[in-house]
């Protein structure tokens, strides 16, 4: 039965639309550049993302203040 739930599992990052979805890609590879500890996209019409530095301070962003971090 937990082989079938994980068969019929939607994952949503792969359903973004494509606006999300380079946000989440600008994103990710600010973690991946060590510029961001952890990052969470919140789902609105403007589409922010709080951002955590690694010196634990907390900042929101939307997709061009993110591009301009890189």
């Amino acid at each position: 039965m937990p082989c079938e739930i994980l068969k019929c599992r939607i994952f949503l990052n792969d359903h973004l639309s494509p606006g999300a979805g380079k946000f989440n890609a600008t994103c990710f590879k600010l973690r991946q550049d060590k510029m961001v500890i952890k990052y969470k996209n919140v789902n609105a019409a403007k589409l922010p993302a709080v951002l955590t530095l690694p010196d634990n301070a907390s900042m929101i962003r939307d997709l061009q203040a993110c591009i301009e971090l890189l």
